[in-house]
């Protein structure tokens, strides 16, 4: 009712504004952080199923696909519910994302 009274709002739904916070949009901002990365020269592969990855002799990793192999000195893991295929240690976890989220500055 405080809110309702200080703003003049007669309406049952209302939100609530507090200074220094803010929210965001978790696919904006990972598709703004992608970006960045592909723009400092990251390689981007999407649509490739991973079959298998190890570790060369170098330090690299060899990334088996369909297609082919890729060498690389680092790999981020950006998966769906495949994640078993590759890293059969990492099936039995199962991780839930809001489709917003918060920040507080």
């Amino acid at each position: 009712m405080k809110i309702r009274h200080e703003l003049g709002f007669e309406r049952g739904f209302i939100g609530r504004f507090v200074p220094g916070d803010g929210t965001y949009h978790p696919a904006k901002f990972a598709y703004g952080v992608l970006q960045v990365a592909v723009n400092a020269g990251v390689e981007l592969y999407t649509g490739v199923p991973v079959r298998r990855i190890h570790s060369a002799s170098d330090g690299r990793h060899v990334i088996q696909t369909d297609g082919g192999s890729l060498l690389a000195r680092s790999v981020i893991v950006a998966t769906n519910a495949f994640t078993h295929q590759p890293f059969p240690e990492l099936g039995a976890w199962r991780i839930s994302v809001q489709k917003f989220g918060s920040v507080r500055a």
